[in-house]
């Protein structure tokens, strides 16, 4: 997308874009493709031969080579990844095929066939079989994104601002928009009130060739400038999603219905040019209304009319996956879900997993005239070699994506379903039973029982397709979600233990967090719960996305959706020992004081949404009950004295962070709740705040463009500003560990402004040993060292490195005791010995470290910098030998 930031030479305005607009099928649209992810599996032996593959993609126009690569494990993986722009009009859309050829040797061995259509309004993944001489001889899996490029107009109909205080003199507005890339408007005409109406003679909008991935991330920003001779500086802001805007029409950005439409005249599905042409015509008129900000403060409010055209008409599912059947809910592994319908055919593992089942069951009666001790441990040892093949086999799969066998027919994934069904029930009834020692690896069995592809959404529910064997399904349906019902109650039984051992805490979090989403009324409960302490709104999340307060859930597809599966269930089901259960105060109390038991829940709910959805995109706010348990946790953030947060919490808001937007929230309220004054409550925060940005690096590599940086400025200022040496040490500290965070404008309001230019001699030479020590290793480990290890990706920083390294060469090379303050004087020789020796350390570490190799941090995937710590020395021996000297 790097034309992203690019605009038309010819200034564009809605009725030129709508004369655009205004053609037949032949206009021509633009995508951006990239194919990742290929992998052929179940190739048959006689058509590879042992030999490496070469596969062919073939576009109309288009041809595109993926190298030879030898088989693995029975799998051929390529790690490459290609990308191109396919250009085509609707008509083309229509009929063209993706053709993809398997070679050995520069001979196509098989091949296979995509309809083009069904790529572009289909899901992301794809995975088909492959024929070679009319047979079917193995299967070919990948991931195709077609984005569609489309210049978007965002226009100003009407903007008004109203101050709480502040609001006489020379006003002007813009609008900015923020995703991957950024890029704000000209600013209006100057208004002594901020009210605008913009008609023909004045037009305020801004126009920038966008994909739907960039704006599922994007916010527009309203940005308020008070002038006050020829200078103007930011007044008042506010920030409103794409989500928020479009969430009364949500498929406009996360779409759910199809293009496509069946035309019995015609050979199959053709697409509705119609609806199309509809779509690509299209005007978005939204009314905003929000409150104003500036630096975390709330300074007043704005009422808003803007159009928005140009917005991408083809989008691709958010989950799925396409194969020659239709599109399912999950990639299945049956190699032909319509043959074998009397044989069984079940994977030896299955087959092995049903013996050891009876010997576990067998294992339950203790022969006569055997007891004691010994005996006691035989039956441990037997018992322990079983449930640890079954884990062994558990944790087996023939796929990547899930863990699950190959079956050769729907019949013999059916039984193999009930195996499974039955291996859970029999370890649930007989885990509070056995031995303590044995206990935790009958709830870790339990864990991988239900973590396997077999019993996941795609292969328990109905293929639309192939509606075979219906009333075993159903069947099954109903004893698995039984067994779920009973799999909840023993976790509850536990969650109410103290000081339980890791495996059985592993079991709780996780199958609360998986039934959570598979049992309805458990889900219910958890909600009402959590609500019970304190439940109000959060004024830090400045709905920039969605209302906190809402828990509504929009219609469209996602990966977590059970929906489908509670359809297949009677509707008489009922399990009253469940339902009463569900009224015990013993799990409810714990639930209810939102502690540590929420925590690890909640991480693990969110860590299941993440991994459930894959490479797929879904809006965290769409999943059911996501708002309720976010408020519930954040609000915890607030009530808690940071100093008291358990260990818990902060791992559980790292994993928070999976939603970017999360990180401008925590962050507010954070430094919201930090007084200054209190050292250790300043210390604390910024321990959590580098325990956040770390998980968010590795997550995102660099902080989005929606981030509040005049508010994160603010803080960091108000600390490296203040009189405490140990407020000081600490930012510092920060700045050291999350310097590669810190971009562009945010660097050099930071980093050039107040660290080198205003506080460089202070800190250099305070008197606060730990302060110095902590600027020493940020100008040469961070400073200094960008010209050896830079692992930054944006060229923004460019210039401002310059900037920051040429002023700090310049006061290191004019150090003179002469031109210090009086205070500061005495610390003149000391501090230049302390820099001297790092220097050296540093001299050895740019020996050790390598070349930067594309790793997380250039060469390597951990921080690669030396560890230091403020400590929090009230006592400065380096002040006491020099009183010793004196």
């Amino acid at each position: 997308m790097g034309n992203c930031t690019k605009t038309t030479n010819k200034s564009l305005t809605i009725k030129s874009l709508q004369q655009s607009k205004e053609s037949d099928s032949a206009q021509m649209l633009k995508f951006n493709v990239k194919i990742t992810k290929l992998k052929i599996r179940d190739l048959a032996a006689n058509i590879h031969k042992g030999q490496k593959l070469a596969v062919n993609f073939v576009f109309a126009s288009e041809f595109f080579k993926f190298p030879e690569k030898g088989c693995e494990n029975d799998i051929f993986r390529w790690g490459d990844s290609t990308m191109f722009v396919y250009e085509a009009n609707l008509h083309q859309i229509n009929r063209q095929n993706l053709e993809i050829n398997v070679l050995a040797k520069g001979k196509t061995v098989c091949s296979t066939e995509i309809k083009i259509k069904s790529i572009i309004d289909g899901p992301v993944h794809q995975n088909t079989c492959l024929t070679g001489g009319g047979l079917l001889v193995g299967r070919i899996s990948f991931d195709i994104e077609f984005l569609e490029e489309t210049c978007l107009i965002v226009s100003a109909q009407s903007l008004s601002y109203s101050l709480e205080e502040d609001n006489i003199g020379n006003f002007s507005t813009s609008i900015k928009f923020a995703s991957d890339t950024a890029k704000e408007s000209t600013r209006s005409s100057i208004a002594q009130t901020p009210i605008w109406d913009f008609t023909d003679s004045e037009n305020l909008s801004l126009s920038l060739l966008v994909t739907m991935k960039n704006i599922r991330d994007a916010a527009l920003q309203m940005r308020l400038y008070k002038h006050h001779k020829e200078k103007s500086q930011l007044t008042a802001e506010c920030w409103v999603g794409f989500t928020k805007l479009f969430a009364q029409d949500m498929g406009a950005i996360y779409r759910k219905e199809s293009f496509l439409e069946f035309k019995p005249n015609q050979s199959g599905f053709q697409l509705d040019f119609e609806k199309i042409n509809k779509a690509l015509k299209c005007i978005h008129e939204k009314k905003i209304s929000e409150d104003l900000w500036l630096c975390g403060r709330k300074v007043g409010v704005f009422e808003g009319l803007i159009t928005i055209i140009g917005m991408p008409t083809f989008v691709q599912l958010i989950s799925g996956v396409n194969t020659e059947n239709g599109i399912t809910v999950q990639n299945l592994n049956i190699i032909n879900p319509h043959k074998g319908k009397k044989k069984k055919n079940l994977p030896k593992q299955i087959s092995e997993i049903q013996k050891l089942i009876n010997k576990l069951k067998g294992s339950i009666q203790i022969k006569t005239g055997k007891v004691g001790p010994s005996h006691e441990r035989e039956i441990f040892k037997y018992k322990k070699e079983i449930i640890d093949r079954l884990c062994t086999l558990l944790e087996e799969t023939t796929k990547e994506s899930l863990i699950c066998y190959t079956y050769t027919n729907s019949k013999s994934l059916l039984k193999s379903q009930k195996i499974l069904i039955e291996l859970a029930r029999h370890l649930i009834e007989y885990a509070p039973l056995v031995n303590y020692d044995i206990k935790p690896f009958y709830f870790k069995c339990i864990i991988l029982v239900i973590n396997r592809g077999e019993l996941d959404i795609g292969h328990l529910c109905l293929i639309k397709s192939a509606q075979d064997f219906l009333e075993e399904k159903i069947a099954i349906a109903k004893e698995y979600y039984l067994m779920m019902q009973e799999v909840v109650q023993l976790s509850l039984s536990r969650m109410v233990f103290k000081g339980v051992d890791d495996m059985t805490q592993d079991y709780v979090d996780k199958t609360l967090a998986i039934g959570w989403f598979r049992i309805p009324e458990f889900r219910d409960h958890i909600k009402e719960l959590v609500k019970k302490k304190s439940y109000y709104s959060i004024k830090e999340w400045r709905n920039i996305e969605s209302s906190l307060d809402e828990d509504q859930a929009h219609d469209i597809s996602n990966p977590l959706d059970w929906g489908p599966f509670h359809e297949l269930l009677p509707k008489d089901i009922k399990n009253d020992e469940f339902s009463n259960y569900m009224q015990k105060d013993d799990w409810r109390s714990r639930i209810e004081k939102r502690g540590i038991a929420f925590f690890t829940f909640f991480e693990e709910w969110i860590e299941h949404a993440h991994k459930q959805s894959g490479s797929q995109n879904f809006i965290w706010s769409c999943i059911p009950g996501y708002k309720i348990l976010l408020k519930a946790f954040l609000i915890e953030m607030k009530e808690r004295l940071i100093i008291e947060y358990p260990e818990a919490l902060i791992s559980c808001a790292c994993k928070v962070l999976y939603n970017p937007r999360m990180l401008n929230v925590m962050v507010k309220i954070l430094f919201s709740k930090t007084n200054v004054y209190d050292f250790n409550s300043v210390q604390e925060t910024f321990r959590v705040m580098n325990r956040l940005l770390d998980s968010f690096f590795r997550l995102r590599n660099k902080l989005q463009n929606t981030f509040d940086n005049e508010f994160f400025a603010l803080g960091l200022k108000i600390c490296l500003e203040d009189e405490n040496a140990l407020n000081i040490s600490k930012a510092l500290w920060f700045l050291y560990n999350q310097y590669h965070l810190l971009l562009g404008t945010l660097r050099k309001d930071v980093i050039y402004q107040i660290v080198v230019k205003k506080k460089f001699i202070c800190y250099f030479y305070h008197w606060s040993k730990e302060v110095r020590n902590m600027f020493h290793h940020l100008i040469l480990y961070r400073i200094l060292s960008l010209n050896k290890l830079c692992f930054e990706k944006a060229d923004e920083n460019e210039d401002i490195n310059d900037l920051i390294r040429k002023k700090t060469k310049k006061y290191l090379k004019n150090m003179n005791k002469e031109q210090l303050k009086k205070a500061q004087a005495p610390y003149f020789h000391i501090s230049i010995e302390e820099f001297e020796k790092i220097k050296n350390d540093y001299k050895n570490w740019k020996k050790k470290i390598g070349t930067s190799s594309g790793m997380l941090y250039g060469v390597s995937e951990t921080f690669p910098y030396p560890e230091v710590n403020a400590k929090l020395n009230y006592i400065d021996l380096t002040e006491r030998r020099m009183e010793e000297q004196w």
